[in-house]
């Protein structure tokens, strides 16, 4: 099983946790969301929300959607920007309200690489 920690900048973990939840397909089994303790690199310790995935390709492009979704829905939320970052250090930004058709192109070289960590941004 994959693990991708999932940070933003403006919403508690726990409520992060239940919006990403809520968004998630009912019969989606492949993806679990998780917080865990996570020490920071000051030694502090926090929670952090981290997703499970089974199939890295098809599961992440289902997380990645009910982030999308589940940000679209909020006030505001139009001005989010959504930043991946891989294992080896790659990184991949665009907005939560990027078309359609270029989210798929997103979402399939984001399948290629390992996926690390996805952080939102409401104030970009």
């Amino acid at each position: 099983m994959e693990k991708i920690k999932i940070y933003s900048d403006f919403m508690m973990v726990h409520e992060l946790k239940e919006m990403i939840e809520h968004e998630l397909p009912k019969s989606e089994k492949d993806v679990t969301l998780e917080i865990q303790k996570h020490k920071d690199k000051r030694g502090i310790s926090t929670d952090v929300l981290v997703a499970l995935i089974a199939f890295a390709g098809t599961s992440l492009s289902i997380l990645i959607t009910a982030i999308l979704q589940a940000y679209l829905k909020r006030k505001d939320g139009e001005r989010a920007e959504i930043y991946i970052k891989t294992k080896d250090g790659q990184e991949i930004r665009f907005p939560v309200n990027t078309s359609k058709k270029d989210m798929e192109k997103y979402i399939s070289i984001i399948k290629a690489l390992e996926t690390d960590s996805i952080m939102i941004f409401e104030d970009v």
